[in-house]
Protein backbone atom coordinates (compact mmCIF):
# COMPACT_ATOMS: atom_id res chain seq x y z
CA UNK A 1 0.00 0.00 0.00
CA UNK A 2 1.49 3.77 -0.51
CA UNK A 3 0.10 7.18 -0.69
CA UNK A 4 -0.94 8.54 -3.85
CA UNK A 5 -2.56 11.44 -3.20
CA UNK A 6 -2.94 14.12 0.09
CA UNK A 7 -6.13 16.84 -0.89
CA UNK A 8 -6.62 19.94 0.99
CA UNK A 9 -10.05 18.97 1.07
CA UNK A 10 -12.17 15.58 1.54
CA UNK A 11 -14.44 16.94 -1.86
CA UNK A 12 -10.98 17.41 -3.97
CA UNK A 13 -10.11 13.83 -3.02
CA UNK A 14 -13.72 12.31 -3.70
CA UNK A 15 -13.06 13.44 -7.64
CA UNK A 16 -9.72 11.97 -7.69
CA UNK A 17 -10.62 8.98 -5.68
CA UNK A 18 -13.72 8.76 -8.12
CA UNK A 19 -11.54 8.26 -11.27
CA UNK A 20 -9.23 6.05 -9.39
CA UNK A 21 -12.96 3.30 -8.89
CA UNK A 22 -13.44 4.05 -12.97
CA UNK A 23 -10.10 2.82 -13.79
CA UNK A 24 -10.54 0.12 -11.56
CA UNK A 25 -7.75 0.59 -8.75
CA UNK A 26 -8.81 -0.16 -5.25
CA UNK A 27 -7.57 2.83 -2.86
CA UNK A 28 -8.31 3.72 0.82
CA UNK A 29 -8.94 7.16 2.09
CA UNK A 30 -7.32 8.03 5.39
CA UNK A 31 -7.52 10.85 7.32
CA UNK A 32 -11.54 11.08 6.34
CA UNK A 33 -12.52 12.30 9.39
CA UNK A 34 -9.62 14.16 11.02
CA UNK A 35 -10.74 17.72 9.90
CA UNK A 36 -12.20 18.07 13.50
CA UNK A 37 -8.63 18.07 14.74
CA UNK A 38 -7.16 21.06 12.93
CA UNK A 39 -5.87 23.34 15.47
CA UNK A 40 -4.79 20.96 18.12
CA UNK A 41 -2.94 18.96 15.01
CA UNK A 42 -0.99 20.79 12.16
CA UNK A 43 -3.28 21.10 9.49
CA UNK A 44 -1.32 19.09 6.79
CA UNK A 45 -1.56 15.89 9.25
CA UNK A 46 -5.47 16.64 9.10
CA UNK A 47 -5.32 16.48 5.41
CA UNK A 48 -7.35 13.64 3.62
CA UNK A 49 -4.88 11.02 1.65
CA UNK A 50 -5.97 8.70 -0.73
CA UNK A 51 -4.03 5.28 -0.59
CA UNK A 52 -3.01 3.28 -3.46
CA UNK A 53 -3.82 -1.05 -1.99
CA UNK A 54 -2.06 -2.81 -5.19
CA UNK A 55 1.83 -1.10 -6.14
CA UNK A 56 1.97 -2.87 -9.33
CA UNK A 57 -1.03 -0.39 -10.34
CA UNK A 58 1.76 2.83 -9.51
CA UNK A 59 2.24 4.28 -12.88
CA UNK A 60 -1.57 3.76 -13.81
CA UNK A 61 -2.47 5.54 -10.75
CA UNK A 62 -0.02 8.24 -11.17
CA UNK A 63 -1.41 9.32 -14.84
CA UNK A 64 -4.64 9.17 -12.99
CA UNK A 65 -3.31 12.18 -10.33
CA UNK A 66 -1.34 13.83 -13.42
CA UNK A 67 -4.59 14.06 -15.47
CA UNK A 68 -5.91 16.54 -12.40
CA UNK A 69 -2.20 18.84 -11.59
CA UNK A 70 -2.94 22.17 -12.20
CA UNK A 71 -1.74 22.99 -15.89
CA UNK A 72 -3.48 24.57 -18.38
CA UNK A 73 -6.09 22.86 -20.78
CA UNK A 74 -3.49 23.97 -23.58
CA UNK A 75 -0.75 22.48 -22.25
CA UNK A 76 -2.76 18.91 -21.90
CA UNK A 77 -2.24 16.95 -25.06
CA UNK A 78 -5.48 15.57 -27.23
CA UNK A 79 -6.02 11.51 -25.99
CA UNK A 80 -7.44 8.82 -28.47
CA UNK A 81 -10.07 7.05 -27.33
CA UNK A 82 -9.01 3.57 -27.50
CA UNK A 83 -13.18 2.74 -27.66
CA UNK A 84 -14.07 4.71 -31.10
CA UNK A 85 -10.74 6.41 -31.70
CA UNK A 86 -12.43 9.66 -32.02
CA UNK A 87 -9.34 12.69 -30.47
CA UNK A 88 -10.42 14.17 -27.59
CA UNK A 89 -9.49 17.48 -26.03
CA UNK A 90 -6.85 16.81 -23.08
CA UNK A 91 -9.04 18.22 -20.22
CA UNK A 92 -11.83 15.93 -21.17
CA UNK A 93 -12.61 12.66 -18.72
CA UNK A 94 -15.13 11.60 -21.34
CA UNK A 95 -15.33 11.23 -24.98
CA UNK A 96 -17.23 13.55 -26.87
CA UNK A 97 -17.94 10.65 -29.27
CA UNK A 98 -19.09 7.77 -27.68
CA UNK A 99 -18.97 8.46 -24.08
CA UNK A 100 -16.15 6.31 -22.52
CA UNK A 101 -14.01 7.33 -19.98
CA UNK A 102 -10.89 8.22 -21.33
CA UNK A 103 -8.46 7.33 -17.96
CA UNK A 104 -9.38 4.06 -18.46
CA UNK A 105 -9.00 4.31 -22.35
CA UNK A 106 -5.04 5.27 -21.61
CA UNK A 107 -3.70 2.62 -20.39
Amino acid sequence: MIKIFTANTLFELQLIRNQFDFAGLETQVRNEFAGGAMGELPVWDCWPELWLLDESKLDKARAIVALFSPTSDAERPEIRCTICGNACPGNFQRCWHCQAPLIVCEE
